[in-house]
């Protein structure tokens, strides 16, 4: 993604940010339409709110994702101009490099909370949803147990319509999180990717050389390649290359398949998408599958569940 598409992007996400807001107002301007006047408190309304405040934090996360990277760049270009072609590098080499150091940690440690509170904003949509749809206990949902749904259960008009977007966002932020940031079980690098000339940044955790032995790394990777052929993607390259293939297409693996995926990613670590794609992906779902519990709504309003306490 070059310094255009950059910016280009940017506006695009302030865009789709704005249309995910408005859905989720619409929701309660919608139940307050269908249910007419309401006394007392409810659980429905409070969460809704939960999540518009949610939305409002991860818009602040992704804009000063966007500023840093382009400074980053300017940081990098800056660099290559005075990179030192000698035994004695110009007195400002240092503290550039200081400079463009810093600011990748910046990114690093943003993205990883635009991870964390997207698991945060997904888990209170999901209940949201739970009430909507007149799931058992909704105020228990989280994004999980729709993931988990499989188009079985109460969450089945979620799944139909958007399989592909809920798997991916259920894999990427609960298996980073829990696995590479938080509950770190392994040797995991904390490393990242980005080009000079352009503006991709994305995380990169492959396990430490020497944790696994070569016949487990060919081992892992055979069943990866035969995972991917099982679904006629391309299978070619490393073991992190082809796991982000398997998660970004889990919807077509069976349960069994995706825990094979899964259980191969939390243990030889794994790619992330840029954070501009991943920023992207979380707001086209929040705008279609809000739009999808509007329809519930309209259609099965006897279905939801308020959430009084009385």
């Amino acid at each position: 993604m070059d310094l255009l598409k950059h910016l280009q992007s940017r506006d695009d996400f302030s865009e789709k940010m704005s249309r995910a807001e408005t859905n989720i107002k619409t929701t309660t301007e919608l139940l307050q339409e269908v249910f007419g006047p309401l006394r007392g408190s409810y659980l429905l309304f409070n969460q809704n709110a939960h999540a518009l405040q949610r939305c409002r934090e991860i818009a602040i996360i992704v804009e000063r994702l966007y500023d840093t990277r382009v400074l980053l760049l300017k940081a990098d270009l800056t660099l290559d101009l005075v990179r030192p072609q000698a035994q004695h590098a110009p007195l400002t080499y240092g503290e550039l490099h200081t400079e463009a150091q810093s600011l990748s940690d910046r990114i690093a440690l943003d993205f990883q909370t635009l991870l964390i509170f997207t698991g945060m904003l997904l888990d209170v949509w999901a209940q949201v949803a739970g009430h909507i749809l007149g799931v058992p206990r909704p105020s228990k949902s989280s994004f999980i147990h729709i993931a988990k749904d499989d188009g079985q259960g109460p969450f089945a008009t979620l799944w139909q319509s958007h399989k592909q977007s809920i798997l991916w966002l259920d894999a990427l932020p609960r298996l980073y999180r829990n696995k590479m940031i938080v509950h770190r079980e392994r040797p995991w690098q904390m490393s990242n990717t980005r080009t000079l000339v352009f503006l991709d940044w994305s995380f990169w955790t492959p396990i430490t050389s020497g944790w696994v032995t070569p016949e487990e790394g060919k081992a892992a990777l055979e069943k990866l390649v035969a995972l991917a052929t099982s679904i006629g993607l391309k299978s070619e390259g490393t073991i992190h290359e082809v796991v982000i293939q398997l998660l970004r297409n889990g919807h077509q693996l069976t349960k069994e398949q995706r825990k094979e995926a899964y259980d191969i990613a939390e243990e030889f670590g794994f790619h992330t998408p840029s954070f501009q794609e991943f920023a992207h992906q979380l707001m086209d779902f929040l705008i279609a599958a809000t739009e999808t519990l509007h329809t519930s709504i309209r259609s099965n309003s006897g279905a939801v569940n308020l959430g009084g306490r009385w």
